[in-house]
């Protein structure tokens, strides 16, 4: 009897041995699945075409179930293109977090933890750049991750850059400034002139006979200067006008049409008499 009960504790305890054993092994299992895990964490490419302030997202992968309850984030940038105003948490995975930034030379720099676990995809932080205000259309700044980790380097990371690209408003239409409107008297040659429009790049430039521009005298969209001089008008007619601006976004409206009449062609008659003579001296 003593040996029946003996064995069935024995039996017992055989069981719950393993049943420890399989537990432990799915713990690491899992322990093991998470510090194999990468997550993705990247930075768009992101268009601009204003000067006012960006916010450029650091986007990640699925962190739920991760354990991840910090991350520190170094971003490298351009700063004759970029300056770095803020760190957002608003709205994004990092909300309730606590965030420490700062900014060394061209990198900005981030730290964030927090006591509950970031959870979730998509918007972990945002970075608030200012574009410089002396750029012009085309300039460029790539977004850089100089280091990256969550927690003390698990779960790992698959990184990707970023960056942003500046393409300026469209220009302002241009304002004429010379000839003036219903003005006559002018030469054949003459020279037109406009305001400088900010950040144009070219000038589209029209001349002709009708307000309508059905038909161009000159039509030039290669000016890249606020002048033009024009060789290809007649004497005594009406003439009309105007001038559009150009940049990498696009083109501006036209300006206002303004006219102006060429001077009338000098004509001198010589009477010839009886008994003049015409001698060609040299």
């Amino acid at each position: 009897m003593t040996i029946r009960k003996s064995w069935t504790w024995l039996k017992y305890i055989c069981v719950v041995v393993v049943a420890i054993f399989c537990l432990t092994e799915m713990a690491s299992s899992q322990i093991s699945a998470k510090g194999n895990l990468s997550v993705s964490v990247s930075i768009p490419d992101t268009v601009v075409n204003t000067y006012d302030t960006i916010d450029v997202p650091i986007v990640v992968g699925s962190l739920t179930g991760l354990s991840v309850f910090s991350y520190e984030a170094n971003v490298r940038f351009d700063t004759t293109v970029l300056q770095f105003v803020s760190l957002v948490k608003t709205g994004t995975l990092s909300s309730d977090a606590s965030i420490i930034s700062n900014r060394k030379q061209d990198t900005v720099l981030v730290a964030a933890s927090s006591t509950s676990v970031l959870n979730g995809s998509g918007d972990l932080i945002f970075i608030r750049f200012a574009i410089d205000t002396n750029v012009f259309g085309g300039a460029y700044s790539p977004l850089e991750f100089v280091r990256f980790q969550f927690n003390e380097g698990s779960p790992t990371t698959i990184l990707t850059n970023g960056s942003v690209s500046f393409r300026p408003p469209q220009p302002l239409a241009p304002v004429l400034s010379s000839p003036a409107n219903n003005s006559f008297h002018h030469s054949i040659t003459p020279l037109l002139q406009w305001n400088d429009v900010r950040r144009a790049i070219t000038y589209h430039l029209q001349i002709s006979n009708s307000g309508t521009f059905d038909s161009t005298i000159v039509n030039d969209s290669t000016i890249s200067t606020t002048s033009f001089q024009s060789d290809f008008l007649e004497y005594g007619k009406e003439y009309f006008w105007r001038v559009r601006a150009k940049n990498v976004s696009g083109v501006s409206s036209w300006s206002d049409v303004w006219k102006f009449t060429t001077l009338q062609r000098l004509t001198l008659q010589t009477e010839i008499h009886n008994g003049w003579n015409l001698l060609s001296l040299p």
